[in-house]
């Protein structure tokens, strides 16, 4: 099951150049970064594209913002192809179907250390394959179980609405309450070019007791997450 592609990174351990020091550590600044130790690690000669994600805690779901993950795709060169192709094969109808791993270290307001693999041949497969309703429903509730949330039996008034958006990918809604918290999370679960499956979503959770017992203000009491 794909939800965040990492494959564990056993490069060597270095410095980001000062261009790609952040201001915060948000997945964009951190995709940045992630693209330009690329670079710097590979070679600009390639066009790169990448997804990183926080490291995050089983516990509370919170951001740590201490680790992040990243996936990197990469153009790539005719060096290449001769290397991962017989000849006469025909090129994959990925654009990038070199990868790599990276590890993102976040300290002192800047992305200070990358640790990076080695890129390999792994191009993405033409069309994934059609999602089910029934089984879209069901990888939501899987999605939240990898996230750390609690089964769907501990929430009360839990609500979860689907539509699809294509043939294999789904879109839906799920609030939910657990004691004094309660949540909204858009969730959109699809099935991938490699056979594999994978979920991004936003969420809203509230402490309500903390936003209407306790009167705090509204920036302690509700925290908004993001998986892509």
């Amino acid at each position: 099951m794909i939800a965040r592609s990492v494959v564990v990174a056993l490069g060597l351990l270095l410095a980001v150049p000062s261009a790609a020091v952040a201001v915060q550590a948000t997945p964009k600044n951190a995709d940045r970064a992630a693209i330009k130790g690329a670079q710097a690690q590979h070679g600009p000669g390639r066009t790169y594209t990448a997804l990183c994600n926080p490291e995050r805690s089983e516990r509370t779901n919170r951001q740590l913002k201490s680790r992040w993950f990243c996936t990197v795709r990469a153009t790539a060169t005719t060096e290449d192809v001769a290397t991962y192709l017989e000849p006469g094969d025909p090129l994959p109808a990925d654009e990038r179907p070199m990868v790599t791993a990276f590890v993102l270290g976040w300290a002192d307001g800047e992305f200070e250390a990358f640790e990076a693999d080695e890129l390999y041949w792994a191009p993405r497969e033409d069309a994934p394959k059609p999602l089910g309703m029934v089984t879209a429903r069901r990888r939501v509730w899987q999605a939240m179980k990898q996230e750390g949330f609690p089964g769907r039996k501990d929430m009360a008034g839990q609500r979860l609405r689907c539509r699809r958006s294509t043939r294999f990918a789904v879109r839906c809604t799920l609030g939910w309450a657990i004691g004094d918290t309660t949540g909204v999370h858009r969730i959109r679960v699809a099935n991938t070019r490699d056979g594999e499956w994978e979920y991004s979503w936003k969420a809203t959770v509230v402490d309500e007791y903390c936003l209407y017992v306790m009167k705090r203000p509204r920036s302690r009491c509700i925290r908004r997450d993001r998986v892509r």
